[in-house]
């Protein structure tokens, strides 16, 4: 006697080795998603610092958000197994029953082979309005950082348009104030015979070889008696201090001086002949000896000062606030073309 018999799909071995091979094709490959990661990231963060840019050209309030983590997900589901169908003849059911559509012994139902995809991207985004980032956003730039700068090949010349909010130059007694601050104030002073401007000062910065340089001094810590605080004989660590001041490096004026040219660098030097003093003999030198701990001693202001033979000159830095600040007033200026103010 015949029977018609219904089966199931089932994971023959055929297809379950199938499902092995297609499962080890599907795993997610880790360098495209890094990659991708990354770009994403890397773009969000010049537009954040461009839409910046463009509300302090707009005299906007500034707003800093940073990314803390990404976590990228992506989960495939596929199966497959063989369709329903009839075997035999359906001679152990009444003729009105009917198991399958009539003529199909064959069906392919939504169980057979499927695969579903999800992919998703979590992110943390926070803000930076904490009392911390603004601390160290709206604290002057010393000379730590300006060597930092330096000292990763950026040029003198731009860190110093960048970090530089004013300079005061103290001569026989009288004080001229450059800043540069446009279109109100392009940083000439109407009181120097010379007619100097801020663009003066930070040529003569460049051609002098005005760089930083700094002084790692350590000394013993102050631990306790013998036998108590921690480790042996209480002792603890030995501190580091670093001082850092500007000095006067003739490699770089040399650099400086056959970048600028002859025309040029001649021009510059003519306005600060002041008192027979050429550029060329500044100093501080780099590398000359200085007492840093006596200097360290003495109150500290935030400004940089120092002198060159007679001349006193004191530097006003910015922020980073401040920095964001100017580069949006520079976009003000190309964007507006706003007239110079009228002089007094």
């Amino acid at each position: 006697m015949w029977v018609r018999v219904r089966l199931t799909g089932a994971c023959v071995a055929g297809a379950c080795l199938a499902m092995l091979l297609s499962a080890c094709a599907a795993i997610d490959p880790v360098d495209s998603r890094y990659d991708t990661v990354s770009r994403s990231l890397a773009k969000a963060r010049n537009e954040s610092i461009f839409l910046n840019l463009i509300r302090a050209s707009h005299d906007y309030p500034l707003s800093f958000v940073t990314v803390a983590n990404v976590t990228p997900t992506m989960t495939n589901t596929s199966t497959f197994g063989l369709p329903n169908f009839l075997f035999g003849p359906n001679t152990a059911l009444p003729a009105t029953t009917s198991i399958f559509t009539p003529g199909r012994d064959v069906i392919f139902g939504n169980t057979t082979a499927s695969n579903s995809t999800a992919i998703g991207t979590n992110f943390n985004v926070s803000t930076q309005e904490t009392s911390a980032f603004y601390e160290g956003f709206l604290k002057p730039i010393d000379l730590q950082i300006l060597d930092y700068f330096i000292r990763q090949g950026y040029s003198r010349e731009l860190l110093f348009w960048l970090f530089t909010d004013a300079v005061e130059i103290t001569v026989q007694g009288q004080t001229l104030g450059t800043r540069y601050n446009p279109p109100e104030d392009y940083g000439c002073s109407p009181k120097d015979p010379k007619k100097r401007c801020f663009r003066d000062f930070v040529l003569v910065a460049i051609a002098a070889g005005v760089t930083v340089e700094e002084q790692t001094l350590q000394k013993a810590a102050s631990g306790g008696a013998k036998g108590s605080g921690s480790g042996a004989g209480g002792s603890s660590k030995p501190e580091t201090t670093i001082f850092a001041r500007f000095c006067f490096n003739p490699v770089l004026a040399d650099r400086a001086a056959n970048a600028m040219g002859a025309p040029l660098y001649h021009q510059v030097a003519s306005k600060f002949v002041d008192f027979n003093l050429p550029i060329t003999s500044f100093s501080p030198k780099c590398g000359s000896a200085w007492n840093s701990v006596q200097e360290a001693e003495q109150p500290q202001p935030d400004t940089f000062n120092f002198n060159v033979g007679p001349i006193k000159f004191k530097i006003i830095p910015r922020s980073a606030y401040g920095v964001f600040e100017f580069i949006g007033t520079l976009i003000k200026i190309q964007r507006d073309h706003p007239a110079p103010a009228p002089t007094v």
